[in-house]
C-alpha cells in the first residue's frame, strides 16, 4: 500500500467503509429473503393494496364498479378466492396489470354499509414451483345512499307541503313553508335540492294556472340544513302561466310548458340552462314531454305523434314517430323508451292502448295491449324489466277502471300480472333507484269534501285523504308461497317519488 493511500485511511474513513459494506450486505439479504419467502413472511415484506377506489364513498345506483390497485403483480387466483364483500354484492372480476376491477351485477342496494376484505392473497412469483409472498391484510369500507323519498302532505299542517322521509334514518322532514301548495316536483341528481311547482295559498282562490317554479334544499348535502324558509323562486308566472315542467338527468336544464297571459296563441316550451336565463324552445310541440337521459334531447307529443327534438332553440327536429302519443320512461342510458300507441285510427281497438319498446336503432316492439289505460311504466336499473301500472276497463257506461301492476320481461316480452290494486283512484307509482321497491299512493276522493281544497285528482275531484304504500319488488312470480305484498306506510300523502 502506498504512503498516499495510507494517508487517507484515517479511523473515520475505515468506519465509514465498514458501515457501507454492512448496509450493502443487509440490503442484499432483504432482497433475497423477499424473493424466496414462501411462508407467512413479515408484513413489511409483502405486497399491499395501494388504492381502493370506493374507500369511504357514498354510492348511488349508477356506481357499478370499484378498483383495487396493488403495489406488486399478484397471483390473481388467490386474490379472487380471498376477496370478500360484506354484505355480499354479486359481481364479476376483471384485471388490467396490477389493478382488479369488480363490477356488480345489479345496483348497490341503498341504505347499507359495506366492508371489503382481502386476506391470504399472494404475490405473483416468477418461479411457478414457489408460492409468492402473502400480502398485507386489507380492509376497506363504503356505503350506499340512504333510502329516501319525497311526497306531498295531505292533512293538517302538512297539507300541500313537500315532505322528505328518510327510511334509513326513520326521519321525516317538512321542506316547504305552509303558504305554498306543492303540485308537482322533481329531485336533482345529487339529491341536495328539489325543483317544484307550487301555488301560494295566500293569493286567494286556488288556481293551478298560478303555479310558480321553486327550489328547496333537502338537507341531505354535506353542509345543508333543511329550511322551509329557504325556498328560492326559479321561474315566475308574471307574464306567462306555467303548465308542466321537466328536469334533465344531469340537473343542468329545465324545460317548462308556458302560455302567454295576453296572447293564448303564444303557447309552447321554454328552456332554462345553468345561467338561469329562460328562452323559448323554437317552434316546439305543445303536448306532454320528457327530457331524455342524455340531457340533450327532448321527446314531445304533437297530437299527430311524438317529436324528438334537440335542446337547442335553433335546431330542427331529429325524428318523428307518428304512431305514438306518449312517452312513459327511458332506460338508464337512453337507448330505449317505453311508449304508448292510443290506437285512435282503428275503431276496432276502441279503449285499447298498446305498449311499445322503441330503441335508438328504430326498432319498435309491441309488448302488450291493455283494454283500459297504460298509466305508467318504469325500467328497472339494469333495463331487463318494465314495471307497469295499468288500468283495466271493467265498466264502459261509467268508464270504471281497475288498476293493477304488471312486470314485463324485456328479454322474452312476456308480461305477468303481479297484483290488483283495489279501490285506487288517480294512483301514482315510483320505482326505487336500486330497483328494490315500489311506492304507490292510495287516494280517497269525496264529492262532499271541502270544495276549496287545493289538492285534487287529475279529473278535478277533491282529495279527502291518501295513504302511501310500499311494495318490495318481486324476485320471482313463480313461487306461490312468496307472493309480493303491499305494506301500508304510516304516512298520509300524495305522489311519492324516490330520491335518486
Amino acid at each position: 500500500m502506498s504512503k498516499r493511500t495510507q494517508k487517507f485511511l484515517h479511523p473515520i474513513d475505515r468506519a465509514a467503509s465498514t458501515l457501507i459494506l454492512c448496509l450493502g450486505v443487509a440490503i442484499g439479504s432483504i432482497a433475497w429473503a423477499g424473493n424466496t419467502c414462501t411462508g407467512d413472511c413479515p408484513l413489511h415484506a409483502g405486497p399491499r393494496v395501494r388504492e381502493f377506489s370506493w374507500e369511504e364513498l357514498t354510492l348511488r345506483a349508477d356506481d357499478t364498479a370499484f378498483l383495487l390497485t396493488f403495489s406488486r403483480p399478484m397471483d390473481r387466483q388467490s386474490v379472487e378466492k380471498n376477496l370478500t364483500i360484506t354484505p355480499p354484492l354479486p359481481g364479476k372480476v376483471s384485471w388490467a396489470g396490477r389493478t382488479l376491477a369488480y363490477t356488480v351485477d345489479a345496483p348497490v342496494p341503498y341504505g347499507v354499509n359495506y366492508k371489503v376484505q382481502l386476506k391470504g392473497a399472494r404475490e405473483q412469483f416468477a418461479n411457478e414451483e414457489k408460492a409468492g409472498i402473502v400480502m398485507q391484510p386489507f380492509e376497506g369500507t363504503f356505503k350506499s345512499r340512504d333510502r329516501a323519498f319525497a311526497y306531498i302532505g295531505i292533512e293538517g299542517e302538512e297539507q300541500g307541503r313537500l315532505i322528505l322521509f328518510n327510511l334509513t334514518a326513520d326521519k321525516k322532514t317538512v321542506l316547504t313553508p305552509p303558504n305554498l301548495v306543492v303540485t308537482d316536483f322533481k329531485v336533482y341528481p345529487d339529491r341536495e335540492d328539489i325543483l317544484f311547482f307550487a301555488v301560494d295559498r295566500r293569493s286567494g282562490e286556488f288556481d293551478l294556472l298560478e303555479q310558480r317554479l321553486y327550489t328547496v334544499a333537502t338537507g341531505l348535502g354535506a353542509s345543508q340544513v333543511a329550511d322551509p324558509e329557504g325556498v328560492e323562486l326559479a321561474i315566475d308566472n308574471r307574464d306567462y302561466q306555467n303548465l308542466q315542467f321537466d328536469l334533465s338527468q344531469d340537473g343542468k336544464t329545465i324545460v317548462v310548458q308556458r302560455i302567454n297571459r295576453q296572447d293564448p296563441s303564444d303557447f309552447g316550451l321554454w328552456i332554462q340552462g345553468e345561467k338561469g336565463e329562460i328562452q323559448p324552445l323554437g317552434e316546439s310541440p305543445s303536448g306532454d314531454f320528457a327530457i331524455a337521459p342524455d340531457s340533450q334531447t327532448l321527446v314531445s307529443s304533437t297530437g299527430e305523434g311524438m317529436a324528438v327534438l334537440p335542446l337547442d332553440p335553433q335546431s330542427e327536429p331529429i325524428d318523428f314517430l307518428p304512431q305514438f302519443g306518449k312517452v312513459l320512461s327511458f332506460n338508464q342510458d337512453g337507448s330505449a323508451a317505453a311508449m304508448v300507441n292510443f290506437n285512435r285510427d282503428d275503431p276496432k281497438l276502441r279503449y285499447v292502448q298498446s305498449l311499445y319498446l322503441v330503441n335508438n336503432q328504430g326498432i319498435q316492439e309491441k309488448l302488450l295491449d291493455v283494454r283500459g289505460s297504460i298509466i305508467n311504466c318504469q325500467f328497472n336499473p339494469i333495463g331487463e324489466k318494465l314495471y307497469c301500472l295499468l288500468a283495466e276497463l271493467i265498466g264502459e257506461e261509467q268508464f270504471i277502471e281497475q288498476p293493477y301492476l304488471t312486470v314485463v320481461d324485456l328479454k322474452t316480452a312476456e308480461a305477468q300480472r303481479v297484483m290488483t290494486l283495489p279501490d285506487y283512484r288517480d294512483v301514482q307509482m315510483s320505482l326505487a333507484p336500486d330497483g328494490l321497491g315500489l311506492l304507490f299512493d292510495r287516494v280517497i276522493v269525496d264529492p262532499n269534501f271541502d270544495r276549496n281544497s287545493p289538492l285534487r285528482t287529475n279529473s278535478g275531484d277533491a282529495i279527502a285523504s291518501s295513504r302511501l304504500w310500499f311494495l318490495l319488488t318481486p324476485i320471482s312470480l313463480d313461487d306461490p308461497d312468496n307472493q309480493p305484498q303491499l305494506e301500508e306506510l304510516p304516512l298520509n300523502g300524495l305522489r311519492p317519488r324516490w330520491l335518486p
